[in-house]
Formats: C-alpha cells, sequence, structure tokens
C-alpha cells in the first residue's frame, strides 16, 4: 500500500514519523523536481526497514554505496569490479560484507553510513517543497546498505536544527495561546539540546507557548520552532488551553513527573489525508 503527498501539506518530519510508529518497511521516493516521481536527478530513495532507516540513494542502479565505499575508502579495482557485478544477487548487507573480509573498517563503516544517509537527510530538510510517495511493496536492496540503521526521529530532529529557512513549516508552528503536553514520561535515547530539554521540561498541558517562551527567556518564534521539534518526534503534542483563564495559567508551576489528562489538539491535518494515513498504519494490523 503505498502512502503519498506534498511536503508543503504534511512535512518530512512528520512522514518519517508515520513509518516509524508504523513500524513499516519499504521505500520512500521524495522528489524535489516537478513533481512526477519518475523523473530524474531530483530523486531521493529513502530505505525503512521496521521503522528505521537503513539507507539512502538518489537513483535505484543499485550501485550507489558501492560508489561510495569506492571514493571514501579505496577499494581495489579487481574488488569493485566483483561488487559491482555481484551486487543485485547480495543477499547480505553490503557494508557488513566489506567489513568481514576485513576491505573496511568499524570506523570506515560507520562514516560510509553518516554519508550515505545522515548527512544528505539532514540537507533534504532544507530542500522546501517536493512529492512524496511511500511503498511498503519495495523491500531494502542489500546492495545499498551498510547494515547500520538509524531512528527516523533522530534524523528529524537533527534536520530541523539545522533548518535555516522555517517558512514552509510556519503553518504548522504552535501558536503563541496554545501549550504542549508530553506524551511519554521518558527522554529518548538520543540526547536532546539544553533548550529542547527546558521545553520539555515546560510541557504540562497547563503553560502557553508565548510563557514558555518568558519563562526560557527566548524569543517566541524560537520556542514555536523548538516544540515543533519535540511535536514532530513524538515526544509532545500541541494542546488547547481555553478551559484555563489568564490567572490561572500565569499561576501554573511545573511539577516533574505529574502529566494532566489530554486536553484538545489542534489538527492541521486534512480528514482525507488523516484517512489515508490511518488506513495506512492500520494495513495488516
Amino acid at each position: 500500500m503505498a502512502l503519498a503527498g506534498r511536503l508543503i501539506e504534511y512535512s518530512l518530519a512528520e512522514v518519517f514519523r508515520f513509518a516509524e510508529e508504523g513500524k513499516k518497511t519499504g521505500l520512500l521516493s521524495i522528489n524535489r523536481g516537478n513533481g512526477l516521481l519518475s523523473s530524474s536527478e531530483h530523486q531521493n530513495y529513502i530505505w525503512f526497514q521496521s521503522g528505521k532507516i537503513v539507507a539512502h540513494t538518489y537513483n535505484l542502479t543499485g550501485q550507489g554505496l558501492i560508489d561510495l565505499a569506492i571514493h571514501q575508502c579505496n577499494l581495489d579495482t579487481r574488488v569493485t569490479v566483483v561488487l559491482r557485478q555481484q551486487a543485485a544477487y547480495m543477499f547480505k548487507p553490503l557494508g557488513q560484507q566489506l567489513e568481514s573480509q576485513g576491505l573496511i573498517n568499524s570506523y570506515q563503516l560507520t562514516s560510509l553510513f553518516s554519508q550515505q544517509v545522515l548527512q544528505p537527510l539532514i540537507a533534504l530538510f532544507g530542500d522546501g517543497d517536493a512529492a512524496f510517495n511511500f511503498d511498503e511493496t519495495l523491500m531494502p536492496t542489500s546492495s545499498e546498505m551498510t547494515g547500520l540503521s538509524i531512528p527516523a526521529a533522530e534524523v528529524s530532529i537533527q534536520g530541523l536544527r539545522a533548518l535555516k529557512d522555517w517558512q514552509l513549516l510556519q503553518p504548522k508552528l504552535p501558536e503563541a495561546e496554545y501549550g504542549i503536553q508530553r506524551l511519554r514520561a521518558e527522554l529518548p535515547t538520543y540526547p536532546l539540546e539544553a533548550q529542547e530539554k527546558a521545553v520539555w521540561d515546560l510541557a504540562d498541558g497547563h503553560v502557553t507557548i508565548a510563557q514558555i517562551a518568558r519563562r526560557c527567556k527566548l524569543s517566541l518564534p524560537e520556542v514555536q520552532q523548538l516544540a515543533f521539534r519535540l511535536i514532530a518526534i513524538g515526544l509532545v503534542k500541541e494542546v488547547t488551553l481555553d478551559c484555563l483563564v489568564p490567572d490561572m495559567l500565569d499561576s501554573t508551576r511545573v511539577q516533574p513527573g505529574n502529566y494532566p489528562p489530554a486536553a484538545t489538539p489542534k489538527s492541521n491535518v486534512s480528514k482525507k489525508f488523516l484517512s489515508n494515513l490511518v488506513g495506512f498504519l492500520k494495513k495488516k494490523g
């Protein structure tokens, strides 16, 4: 089953979250050109396995990681000839195969994964609108896999941290009079930055975004962006605070570990897209 849309309607971080929370395996295609997913050099292909990102490439020739390994690890010419010939028949991830044969070391393997996956995907967050398509019928290709993986949320938060132009995401930022509420009691395995942690600590569902900004001594746009990062990776949700009067809000004090009942969330998602998404996540459930 395919899930498709445009990143101007649903952000890359949100698409990543769907795949991770649904533990999906398949291929996410992103086209930054004219919106036709079959067009040329504007393509990005991201492989997921059980909700984690395992590979990224710019084409489906099955040679992308081989090209990168040749360039970065100075592989012998005879080795590269064999790799290219066997690319379509590999059952073991290429990176693990190279390491087990002593052709690269663990440091080089990690570096390959960073250059193949992490660096280009962080940059992809700043590329603006694009068409996307997630197809569960397409499985990861061994010749494009290092054997390493990374949680999609970890890529998302790094991509959002590096984002300079928030214009495309501006309509999705939580509004000043809304609050945010923690969705879980524990922090993720990857570390939050100090300002992210400060916003997380105040995400009790009782304090507005504007109040969080004042308490953290940050500008409102800064806190809106920090809050969106936490929302996008599933740590908090945006909630309305209509039931609380201003005096109550001003006197609110955060009690660590005290999580109030969920307030009403605000949604910017179209009903049609949400309906398709629910079906996507529940497929084979």
